[in-house]
């Protein structure tokens, strides 16, 4: 059975980094690694086929729209894009504002091309990862929250009322029907309601409700 690899899009201003690492990836059959000099490239591409790649790895400083401001421009229009930072920034204030823009990880450019990879394959299959000096950031970001302030005020509305749902038994297809989206969609506000609850199941979601 033939299956169709699947397209990476690599944003990044390094022309001998965007070669090398798109060189990697390729190595691999199942994926297809497409590159971009910067964020208008890849945005322009987009409009122009109507269609945005499954994954983006997206570097942060680059001329013209940084990719924070790219990320937030592609998850409004495709929030089913999975988008992975890869940069050489460890500035606390753009690795939260790029987890904000809709960012599922944070990768760092130091990191060997295995490590990013393996970091690919964790993301596509459902993982947010990060590498180690990033992930301890985040961490200690989340030790420094004030103790006034509830998990739940993390989330927005929409994701507030999702977690509601579910807790009360609906399953994920039941939710989509009752929001009028898509189950992916739905999936989606998952996948962050647990980034930012910092959990990894639904009965660990559930239960900051109770908090």
């Amino acid at each position: 059975m033939n299956t169709e690899p699947i397209t990476i899009a690599l944003v990044e201003d390094h022309a001998e980094f965007r070669s090398s690492l798109c060189e990697y990836i390729n190595n691999n059959k199942l994926y297809h690694c497409i590159t971009f000099p910067n964020s208008q490239s890849i945005l322009t591409h987009i409009k122009e086929t109507h269609a945005c790649p499954k994954v983006v790895l997206m570097d942060i400083n680059m001329p013209g729209k940084d990719g924070i401001e790219c990320t937030q421009i592609i998850k409004n229009k495709y929030p089913n894009t999975l988008v992975m930072m890869c940069t050489n920034s460890e500035d606390d204030d753009k690795i939260f504002k790029a987890l904000q823009a809709g960012a599922t990880g944070y990768i760092l450019k130091q990191d060997t091309s295995n490590d990013i990879f393996n970091a690919l394959e964790n993301l596509l299959h459902g993982g947010s990862p990060m590498s180690p000096v990033i992930a301890r950031k985040v961490v200690e970001s989340f030790s420094q929250i004030k103790k006034n302030e509830t998990p739940l005020e993390m989330l927005s509305e929409r994701e507030n009322h999702i977690l509601e749902q579910l807790a009360a038994g609906m399953r994920i297809k039941q939710v989509a029907e009752q929001n009028f989206v898509s189950i992916n969609t739905v999936k989606t506000h998952i996948r962050r309601i647990y980034n930012k609850l910092q959990v990894n199941t639904l009965l660990a979601a559930v239960n900051t409700m109770k908090k």
